[in-house]
């Protein structure tokens, strides 16, 4: 098994499986909570601000990792959207996506394309 597949499967054993989670992790967790508490502080302080766009818009993510059924979701909502009369276009970065140009957006001119 790959380095990649042995620590994918050593976390998912953490996330679910109640193993013990390793000292780096409690101590990276730990330094995560703080860097999001001063970006919340930034926000609030006015130094950051959020980007209004004209458009409504809907996140589908951080539900769980892996195999809860976002994508089928996703898909269902926009052919449902599309249904309505809706023009939905979708943002992903894919899954194990390794891009340096950011994520990529598809437009949905008349229908959802699957």
């Amino acid at each position: 098994m790959s380095l990649r597949g042995r620590l994918e499967h050593r976390l998912i054993g953490i996330w679910y499986g109640g193993a013990p989670v390793p000292g780096f992790l409690r101590v990276m967790a730990t330094l995560y909570a703080g860097l999001m508490s001063l970006r919340r502080q930034f926000y609030r302080l006015g130094l950051k601000r959020a980007t209004e766009l004209p458009v409504p818009v809907l996140v589908i993510g951080n539900i769980t990792v892996g195999g809860t059924g976002k994508t089928p979701l996703t898909a269902w909502l926009a052919t449902e959207l599309t249904r309505r009369g809706w023009r939905p276009g979708i943002v992903s970065r894919g899954y194990g996506e390794r891009t340096r140009r950011g994520d990529v957006a598809a437009g949905c001119r008349s229908r959802a394309l699957w």
